[in-house]
């Protein structure tokens, strides 16, 4: 479950309807969180790749190197397992 991979990775997640709530309003005025009825055009619309540039540069050397087995699901796991926590520590410096 993704909330369960998001505790390994020792991020804090919410599950308060008001705490929520009250976030997504913030992040709303914001403008932070992306309509989704709007479709991002290709790669670089992600806010991981927006936030930590570097983190397009690990993925692309990686998938590069890793054609033969290159998938959504390799992907995935390489970004929680290896982009995402080198992204976190990068920002607690």
């Amino acid at each position: 479950m993704a909330i369960d991979e998001i505790a390994k990775l020792e991020i804090t997640t919410y599950s308060g309807v008001q705490t929520i709530r009250g976030l997504s309003q913030d992040f709303r005025k914001l403008d932070l969180l992306p309509n989704p009825r709007v479709s991002v055009k290709g790669f670089l619309g992600s806010n991981l790749f927006a936030i930590f540039p570097e983190a397009r540069t690990l993925l692309l050397r990686w998938a590069k190197t890793n054609l033969e087995t290159l998938n959504a699901e390799t992907a995935q796991e390489y970004l929680l397992e290896e982009v995402i926590p080198k992204s976190k520590n990068m920002c607690n410096i």
